[in-house]
């Protein structure tokens, strides 16, 4: 959450996806939601960059990254807590089997997970609620 001079709390979400798709869609829906600041990167060093400076109450990701290693989203679940550990974390993936979900959910505490393609009215429920704000729309 970003304090200003003038005392307003906004909190602030992130999205780290490498799909331009993902990110125009969101950006074009979180551009018309009042009292919260939204950013989004394609590069997961760059997400994790920006929720630490950006003070993320929620972060969206996907976790598999075609140019990384197998095991990055575990990686970048890891570098996100250790600078945000308060955030709210939702992933938003192509994988999707039982034994992964139960993994990042027990161990790498993610808050909610979505198969893509999702529909982003239910993300962006979802974001309100972990926001623990109503829904404004």
């Amino acid at each position: 959450m970003r304090e200003y001079p003038d005392g307003r709390s906004v909190p602030s979400v992130v999205l780290i996806d490498q799909e331009q798709d993902v990110i125009h869609f969101f950006r074009e829906v979180f551009k018309h939601l009042p009292d919260v600041e939204f950013y989004a990167m394609s590069h997961p060093d760059f997400g994790v960059a920006t929720a630490a400076l950006y003070g993320a109450d929620v972060i969206i990701t996907e976790i598999y990254y075609p140019r990384y290693e197998w095991n990055w989203g575990e990686e970048l679940l890891e570098r996100l807590r250790a600078y945000r550990p308060q955030a709210k974390i939702i992933v938003l993936s192509t994988h999707n089997e039982e034994a992964i979900i139960y993994k990042y959910k027990t161990i790498f505490g993610v808050d909610a997970w979505f198969a893509k393609p999702a529909g982003l009215e239910d993300i962006v429920r979802k974001v309100y609620e972990l926001l623990g704000r109503p829904y404004p729309i």
